[in-house]
């Protein structure tokens, strides 16, 4: 015999619900560690490469190349310069990481999180395979996705 059987589900639905909070906040998380170790990884020239790096919550981000902020050329060249301390770099990731929050800011409930890049296909692809500008000049030598998602698995004790 069950007794008091409503204060048990109740309990039961509050503890599932705090539960349900928790992994949404790791999400959350995971996301902003992968998209910070993505941008870590990319080299900059104009910024545009950082600046197209988007985010979907349970629908794949939609639209097209976003323009970089800052000039273009570049002030200086950045073949040269240690990734991190690039002219165009802060801008282009301060917009990327806004582009982010607001697309989890809406987050409620666990779903589906597509991390993508707006860029060509095929400067993309010279960046993600460490080939960008050259492969012997590569700024990022072991590319971008794959040593990106692995740092966040190692930092993420639930993202494995």
């Amino acid at each position: 015999m069950i007794t008091n059987g409503n204060a048990w589900i109740k309990a039961a639905e509050a503890e599932l619900k705090a539960f349900e909070e928790t992994c949404v906040k790791e999400v959350r998380v995971a996301t902003e560690v992968l998209l910070e170790a993505l941008m870590a990884r990319t080299p900059v020239w104009s910024g545009e490469s950082v600046r197209n790096y988007v985010v979907g919550f349970n629908t794949l981000p939609s639209g097209s190349s976003k323009g970089n902020i800052g000039p273009k050329p570049p002030v200086r060249p950045t073949s040269g310069t240690p990734l991190g301390s690039e002219d165009n770099r802060d801008a282009n990731e301060s917009a990327a990481r806004s582009d982010m929050h607001a697309a989890l800011a809406g987050m409620k409930k666990l779903g589906t999180i597509h991390v993508t890049t707006f860029i060509d296909p095929a400067k993309w692809d010279l960046l993600d395979n460490g080939s960008a500008p050259t492969k012997a000049t590569s700024r990022s030598p072991g590319g971008v996705s794959m040593l990106a998602v692995q740092t966040t698995r190692n930092k993420m004790r639930n993202f494995k």
